[in-house]
């Protein structure tokens, strides 16, 4: 089992927000039609995966974004990890 410690956390603490904003402030690039596109799956996959990592108590809240999704959801469940990062820090 990986063990990490508070550098390798903080940095994927970082990587976290940075691909948060990422989807947030490009959303032409990242959704076609109201729903995700691949270029925005591939960042998606990227963002579940560090928060089940880190927190596993948003698992149900992270894997509610699937196929049907739509932006507003997309961006409401983004915004509600991003308020609970910086309420961990």
């Amino acid at each position: 089992m990986l063990k990490l410690n508070r550098k390798t956390c903080r940095r994927e603490e970082e990587y976290l927000a940075s691909l948060i904003q990422k989807l947030l402030r490009e959303p032409d690039k990242y959704f076609s039609g109201g729903y995700l596109n691949s270029e925005g799956w591939k960042i998606i996959s990227v963002v579940k995966r560090l928060v089940l990592r880190s927190r596993s108590y948003l698992a149900r809240v992270v894997k509610s974004i699937n196929s049907n999704s739509s932006y507003e959801r997309v961006v409401k469940v983004l915004n509600s990890i991003e308020e609970n990062s910086q309420r961990s820090l």
